[in-house]
């Protein structure tokens, strides 16, 4: 699972982020905490090629290059 910005919102509803290593924008950090997720203020966070979160646009370049760099050991 791949996702930027506010992608991880979704993720939360979905109630799969426990225990889970991730980022997010600012006004979703609380929100990731409180479903327990393990937070880092990181422009790209890989949990075990599972979960691949990124913070914003600005940190496109790292995130592409990650999740590419996940997409080709599949």
């Amino acid at each position: 699972i791949m996702c930027i910005c506010h992608g991880p919102q979704l993720l939360i509803n979905a109630k799969v982020v426990k225990g889970r290593r991730m980022t997010t924008v600012k006004p979703v950090i609380i929100d990731l905490l409180n479903a327990g997720a393990v937070y880092y203020d990181e422009p790209v966070v890989n949990d075990n090629n599972l979960y691949i979160t990124s913070r914003a646009p600005d940190d496109l370049p790292e995130f592409i290059r990650v999740s590419l760099q996940v997409l080709s050991q599949a």
